[in-house]
């Protein structure tokens, strides 16, 4: 692709327009969607801990990089064949230009798969010919040169992930007083609805959940608590603030001053850990936690610059496809090994197994100490927000960063019931591993000496939809929330255990997230400052049972063509409040407590007791009824692994996947054994083509390193084990 003005133009002349029109083009197609995608983003950006320095580098890199690189390959190949050079410019500009209809397409048009993939071929081979032939074209291309450093500028000095990172300063209230002294520690989980916890008879099932058990035994549970949005950004400041949400507000302390820290930082030690906010300003929270120490843990890799970059390949990889764009996605949890010689103790099964942690665990635990002063240690750990890929004994089954992880976390559940039975087991599983993090912090409180003295809370953000063919949580939609997710992505655990609060109490009066700082301060002698909209749990319950939320609603945005684009790209906008009956919510949240998922479980592997046979899983294969083999035969993805599960396995094989093959009439029951103890019971169920599809969770404490035996059964109607081969022998 030659263009003719090219041909009569001076030598020196050909590089510098070969840089104006990449520079153009690659604003187009990569700067300002980044900076669309990262702008509107502050969560994410809050998340890796940027600050305006990288800030500030990350958009020089996404601005100059992509075109220097490209030009620099032009000026090599211009020194060995000129010719080739210019058709090798023609072919980047057509690329680059590609790139930017695709992405307009998508996000305006909302076409996706095959359509996309044709009017992009159409409306590359139309700029591809323009380009060739129309002088005014190649000018427009050069003329645009100067765009993407409007683009930079939007993006550093007036998008949310600016206003986020700003250095305004905030300091304590003014007036902030010691209280009494009492310490508090406040752990916030991330959706985590609260019906996920109780069993029948409405409590936190203490076979699951050991150490909240006990947390709601030596306090109160206040079991009717509705949060005030359904994502974390507005959820957690309104949490931490006492006030409903509104709209404009990034998750920091700037725009939220008055907040838990702010109120405590004249008279409190302030160890906060915020993952996807930051509501305490470094003017209280700048320094290390106390018992960190610089070979405590080592530097998060998803930290600052380099997480914003790792995150802006995954985007680039998904702005570039021909799906749907799913927008920036949660940053992945930094988890460290823990051999098993340093954790002194075998895994539940009584093999030595690898598990990992979090640092930010570790350090907010350490940050617990003997004798402290008055002290908030606050932590919101990432989980067990999905994708779900934690055992309960630390083990992760699989990659949270990959696409397919990446597709748990939003859109609709399946139709499939079982699907969603088996979502809400790996919810379970992954929620175990939150109750041990739970029981490290009560260990450490005790063997500190700071119990007696200290007001714990456990809480979460928000909840997460758990309903056949309903949506997981509606992330800047249009259409308002599903009555029917109300319960599962609304009513969120509150657990509360201080010196003069009930012990072993469960309070069902209405109760909202916004209720947890006024609760604090009356526990703290406190006063709250003026605005703040909730009311102390500890004085008189409220006259009636409306609830309200807010829901994160769509903004149109300027793209980078200049058209008004709908979509996630722009700063999410807070819908007005939805007020609702909390009565009726609470009534269908009990209801679909944990007995009707483990039916007639018993504390044995109650958490894989999915199906009536579950009460098969850690029976040995021998003691139970035997049956001629069944006419199928089965892939699986996972059983070759356990051949072979050495502790240098990234991911554990316990998740199992695949198909029955052999067209079976009706659904087939599945009883997965290993060395020769049934280790999961599953249903095959219809999805994707398939009308046998296979994916099961292997019991966690039957399944550790080494070399394992693996067979498949039928479980028939008496029963019995019906032996199923696996296909090619």
């Amino acid at each position: 692709m030659v263009s003719e003005d090219e041909d009569t133009a001076p030598a020196t002349w050909r590089p510098a327009r070969a840089a104006a029109e990449l520079f153009a083009l690659c604003g187009l197609a990569l700067a300002q969607p980044l900076f669309d995608v990262f702008g509107a983003a502050p969560d994410v950006v809050l998340a890796h801990g940027a600050d305006r320095g990288d800030l500030v580098v990350f958009g020089l890199l996404v601005l100059l990089v992509p075109a220097a690189v490209l030009w620099v390959v032009e000026l090599v190949v211009s020194r060995v064949h000129p010719t080739a050079a210019r058709f090798l410019h023609g072919a980047f500009v057509v690329g680059l230009a590609s790139a930017a209809v695709l992405q307009f397409l998508k996000l305006s048009a909302e076409i996706t798969g095959r359509r996309l993939a044709l009017a992009v071929a159409l409306a590359a081979a139309t700029f591809a010919v323009a380009y060739v032939r129309s002088a005014t074209v190649r000018r427009w291309v050069v003329a645009m040169s100067p765009a993407p450093l409007v683009f930079l500028a939007v993006f550093l000095l007036a998008s949310p992930a600016a206003d986020a990172v700003s250095e305004t300063s905030v300091d304590a209230v003014a007036g902030g007083a010691d209280g009494n002294g009492r310490s508090v520690v406040m752990i916030v989980a991330d959706e985590l609805p609260m019906e996920a916890l109780i069993d029948g008879s409405g409590q936190v099932d203490p076979v699951l959940y050991p150490n909240l058990a006990r947390l709601a035994g030596e306090g109160t549970w206040f079991r009717n608590t509705g949060t005030a949005a359904t994502v974390t950004a507005v959820a957690v400041p309104a949490l931490l603030t006492g006030r409903q949400p509104q709209d404009g507000l990034a998750p920091t302390a700037a725009d939220h001053p008055e907040n838990l820290f702010t109120l405590l930082g004249e008279g409190y030690d302030l160890e906060a850990i915020e993952t996807t906010t930051s509501l305490c300003p470094p003017t209280l929270c700048g320094g290390p936690l106390v018992d960190q120490t610089p070979t405590a843990a080592p530097a998060p890799a998803e930290a600052g610059l380099r997480g914003l970059l790792d995150d802006a390949g995954r985007a680039v990889r998904d702005l570039l496809s021909f799906d749907p764009f799913p927008g920036p996605q949660p940053v992945p949890l930094e988890t460290v090994p823990v051999p098993p010689a340093d954790t002194g103790a075998a895994g539940a099964g009584g093999f030595e197994t690898p598990t990992f942690e979090l640092p930010d665990v570790t350090d907010f635990v350490a940050s617990i100490e003997e004798g402290e002063g008055p002290t908030v240690h606050f932590l919101h750990v990432q989980l067990p927000h999905s994708p779900y890929v934690f055992a309960p004994d630390g083990r992760v089954y699989q990659d949270r960063t990959s696409v397919e992880s990446t597709l748990e976390i939003a859109g609709r559940r399946s139709a499939v019931p079982y699907e969603t039975d088996l979502a809400r087991q790996r919810l379970v599983l992954q929620t175990q591993y939150v109750d041990g993090i739970v029981g490290q912090v009560l260990d450490r409180l005790d063997e500190t000496g700071q119990a007696e003295d200290t007001a714990v809370v456990f809480t979460s953000d928000h909840g997460v939809g758990l309903v056949p063919g309903e949506e997981k949580r509606p992330i800047a939609a249009e259409e308002p929330v599903a009555e029917a997710i109300y319960p599962d992505l609304l009513l969120v655990p509150l657990l509360l255990r201080a010196p003069g609060v009930e012990a072993g109490a469960v309070d069902d009066r209405n109760a909202m997230t916004v209720d947890v700082l006024p609760t604090l301060a009356d526990l703290l002698d406190v006063e709250v400052p003026d605005g703040v909209e909730g009311v102390s749990l500890l004085a008189s319950a409220r006259d009636d049972d409306e609830k309200q939320f807010v829901q994160v609603l769509p903004r149109d945005a300027t793209g980078a063509f200049g058209f008004e684009v709908t979509g996630t790209r722009g700063p999410a906008a807070i819908g007005p409040p939805v007020h609702y009956d909390g009565a009726p919510v609470l009534a269908d949240a009990l209801s679909r407590h944990l007995d009707r998922l483990f039916d007639g479980a018993g504390p044995d592997h109650r958490a894989y007791h999915v199906v009536p046979e579950g009460d098969l899983v850690g029976r040995r294969v021998v003691t139970i009824a035997s049956a001629p083999s069944f006419a199928a035969e089965v892939e699986l993805d996972a059983l070759d692994q356990l051949e072979d599960y050495g502790v240098e396995v990234p991911f554990a094989p316990l998740r199992v996947r695949g198909r029955l093959v052999g067209n079976p009439v009706g659904p087939v029951t599945l009883a997965v054994a290993v060395d020769g103890v049934v280790a999961a019971v599953a249903p095959t169920f219809a999805s994707g083509g398939d009308t046998h599809r296979i994916d099961l969770m292997l019991d966690h404490t039957l399944v550790g390193p080494g070399t394992h035996r693996t067979a498949v059964y039928a479980v028939v109607d008496d029963g019995r084990l019906a032996p199923i081969e696996s296909a090619g022998g």
